[in-house]
């Protein structure tokens, strides 16, 4: 089996190339492997990418346990992406939709237990934080579902130490999400 080199090191700022780069690997791993999907487990990346080319990357992820995307901003993740990651009922009328066991759409890396966000730059003064409905509905469904986040985790500046963590049994409340709209 072939080893994915880490994307960052094959290109640094070609987001939508290295995504392809990415799909591509995991389609001949999958054919290499005679299997459905590929496995990874832990994924760092470093990239800007637009929407769709992240979301048709992570559809191919479903044994992802750890997530960490490296932005620039916070607006350099669209909320279409953020989005893909919520946990829907399923209604009759959608009928195209994987449902699992629990009436429950699947979302993109079903298996997803940490999720981080790692930006460079927090928001200048001219722009706003609007991130924060998603934030919580990802965190939420999955509580309601078969598919928790143990951990959600952002830093909001190159070189933080210590993330701020958003998931309740690590001491979350609002204050967590009031912070990161006073530090907007």
């Amino acid at each position: 089996m072939s080893v994915i080199p880490p994307v960052s090191h094959v290109f640094s700022s070609q987001g939508y190339d290295c995504i392809r780069y990415l799909i591509s690997k995991l389609a001949l791993q999958r054919q290499a492997l005679q299997e459905s999907r590929l496995a990874p487990q832990i994924l760092h990346i470093n990239i800007e990418a637009a929407d769709n080319a992240w979301i048709n990357a992570l559809v191919f992820m479903s044994a992802l346990k750890e997530l960490v995307i490296k932005n620039a901003r916070p607006s350099s993740l669209g909320v279409k992406v953020l989005r893909s990651f919520i946990v829907h009922p399923v209604h009759g009328s959608n009928l195209s939709t994987t449902s699992t066991p629990g009436g429950w759409n699947t979302p993109v890396c079903p298996s997803l237990k940490l999720f981080g966000l790692r930006y460079r730059r927090w928001l200048r003064p001219s722009e706003i934080f609007d991130l924060v409905p998603e934030f919580v509905s990802i965190i939420q469904s999955r509580q309601r579902s078969n598919f928790s986040l143990r951990s959600f985790r952002i830093w909001t500046r190159s070189g933080q130490k210590h993330p701020l963590e958003l998931i309740e049994g690590s001491s979350n409340s609002l204050e967590r999400f009031e912070r990161l709209k006073r530090n907007s």
